[in-house]
């Protein structure tokens, strides 16, 4: 019974540190994709200019 009662406790603290690994990595996770997001929001206002650049280039070779 002694044994029994270690098994469990054990198995406990094993699915505890499970859960805790997961919950680290679902935050990593959570990170990375925030980070993403970030980096694919720059790159987007960067095409913006971009593009909004060469519009005004194209409208100034235009006049002359």
């Amino acid at each position: 019974m002694l044994n029994y009662a270690k098994n469990l406790s054990s198995e406990r603290e094993n699915l505890s540190s499970k859960r805790e690994k997961l919950s680290s990595k679902r935050e990593k996770l959570s990170s990375k994709r925030e980070k993403l997001s970030s980096k694919r929001e720059k790159l987007s206002s960067k095409r913006e200019k971009l593009s909004s650049k060469r519009e005004n280039l194209s409208s100034k070779r235009e006049t002359f």
